[in-house]
């Protein structure tokens, strides 16, 4: 490749960089400039779909999971994504868990013959990170704000039909059912015990060394955080 032809290449991953970054950070913005970009297979010639570049430091294919954009996911995947892509250690399959409220991502998975019993890199089953946004977003719901509970909600039934155990939140992590009392979220609390959450049972919490049971986890957390304890959630759980 001689010197014009580097500088193109440079100036091309600069500009698929930006589009990247404003896409990725500034909601969605130039959305169709950046498609159109991808599309372009000139521009595309002599970069990685894989690589990370511009300020936004991760694979294009992370940031449509993180934005929940499922149409340019499968465009990424289309023009040569790697479905099988670690950055920093995380795979889509944690990416997916973590991050997106799009069912399709989920039926993705699903395809791929993933289990959604399986712990993400960060030890915890694909119900908690589910479970603590929920939480977070009924709490909008019942103060009326701006918030993504229906979303939320289909993924959460969703991962319920695939015979995922409610109870079980990763080897020694929190189950669901404390997660949702240590948010304070009432709402929450009620479905999981709908759904068969049992807060009688205990679990071994790595982080404080100790084995205990929903109340006595929300009482521990609610002490230790400084936080005022919901006599409330006290009566669901004990």
């Amino acid at each position: 490749m001689n010197i014009i032809e580097n500088l193109k290449l440079k100036s091309r991953i600069n500009e698929l960089g930006k589009l990247k970054t404003d896409y990725g950070i500034h909601e969605k913005m130039n959305r169709e400039k950046l498609i159109l970009f991808l599309k372009d297979p000139k521009k595309m010639i002599g970069i990685d779909i894989n690589g990370v570049f511009g300020d936004l430091f991760a694979p294009i294919i992370f940031v449509a999971v993180r934005t929940n954009d499922f149409d340019l996911f499968q465009l990424v995947i289309s023009i040569g994504g790697n479905e099988d892509i670690v950055y920093e250690e995380m795979t889509l399959y944690d990416a997916i868990c973590v991050w997106a409220t799009n069912l399709t991502f989920f039926d993705y998975l699903e395809k791929k013959g993933n289990n959604f019993s399986r712990e993400t890199k960060w030890g915890t089953t694909p119900i908690i990170p589910i479970v603590n946004t929920l939480s977070f977003e009924s709490i909008k719901n019942e103060q009326g704000k701006e918030n993504r509970y229906a979303d939320i909600e289909k993924v959460y039934k969703y991962l319920l039909s695939k015979k995922i155990d409610i109870n079980y939140g990763g080897k020694g992590k929190p189950s669901p059912l404390m997660i949702a009392a240590k948010i304070s979220s009432i709402s929450t609390i009620k479905q999981l015990l709908s759904d068969g959450a049992d807060k009688n049972r205990k679990y071994f919490i790595e982080e404080i060394e100790k084995e205990m049971n929903c109340k006595e986890f929300y009482k521990y957390t609610m002490k230790h955080d400084e936080k005022e304890i919901n006599e409330t959630i006290v009566n669901m759980i004990q």
